[in-house]
């Protein structure tokens, strides 16, 4: 599992939840490294109200520093926040940014919640956002006995099964395998409904080894066909499913035509009372 994890915070309760979230996710060993940017104008020389902002920042990540214990990493940084955090993230040894989303920051010149959007879309490491809505259905913080990995039947979106993996045999969780079949708009075209019938017949089969691969881990792995419009149907069977982690990925803006990839994911940001493990998937190579 993620052992250096990068911790965007902008002084607001809700972007603090993440801490508490972390905390039975990954436990006392791994590494957090908080980081708070104060924006500023490029290429101007700080200005008095920017030095009090910055030792403002400082003196909040070091009281959240002493809170959290040993292994901890504080560091304040100046310029555009979104550009900041992907500058963080790229420091040695970080594996993971975690992050809230939907935060009403404390102060509005910081705002961190707001670019979670972005940042999951440019960043190159995996992304774990949580949620403003907290613990609310019944999902109290702790590990997660269920993950719920979402595929479209491409191997792209298989990027996010290594991860998942990790966290099953860690935590002792069961893996849900769910692939939403999107409404078949042209239903009167045999031809078209033809495609869609083998092209849903080859994505299970797919699954099915996936599952079958996991079992041989010692992994339970079940399928699951679900038929709807996938951003709301993957909601739907999270909750209905009771996991407690969100897997999917995300090849950013340039993967069309694929369900999971960039919409979907932007749409779940947030959307869940669990965390949402986004993973970057490396671009197909043209065959």
């Amino acid at each position: 599992m993620f052992k250096h994890i990068l911790i965007p915070l902008d002084g607001s309760q809700t972007a603090e939840r993440v801490l508490q979230r972390l905390a039975p996710l990954f436990g006392p060993g791994a590494i957090r490294h908080l980081v708070t940017v104060v924006p500023a104008g490029a290429g101007r020389e700080p200005s008095p109200a920017d030095r009090v902002r910055w030792l403002e920042a400082e003196s909040y990540l070091s009281f959240l520093a002493a809170d959290l214990g040993p292994g901890v990493r504080a560091e304040v940084r100046r310029g555009e926040v979104l550009e900041e955090i992907l500058g963080a993230s790229g420091a040695p040894g970080v594996e993971l940014i975690a992050l809230s989303s939907h935060g009403e920051s404390a102060r509005p010149d910081m705002p961190c919640g707001s670019v979670a959007g972005r940042v999951l879309l440019a960043a190159t490491c995996p992304v774990l956002v949580i949620g403003a809505f907290g613990d609310d259905a019944g999902h109290t913080p702790g590990r997660p006995t269920r993950i719920l990995v979402a595929l479209d039947g491409s191997s792209e979106s298989e990027a996010s099964l290594p991860p998942a993996r990790s966290a099953a045999a860690e935590w002792g969780a069961e893996i849900i395998l769910l692939h939403v079949i999107e409404p078949l708009w042209a239903a009167a075209d045999s031809a078209v409904a033809d495609w869609r019938a083998k092209e849903t017949e080859a994505t299970q089969r797919r699954l099915r080894e996936l599952a079958d691969g996991l079992g041989r881990e010692g992994i339970r792995a079940r399928v699951l066909l679900s038929h709807g419009e996938p951003a709301r149907e993957i909601v739907a069977q999270v909750m209905r499913r009771q996991a407690g982690l969100l897997c999917l990925s995300t090849a950013g803006r340039g993967a069309m035509g694929r369900l999971l990839f960039g919409a979907v994911a932007q749409k779940l940001i947030g959307a869940l009372p669990v965390p949402t493990l986004i993973v970057r998937a490396a671009p197909s190579r043209p065959v």
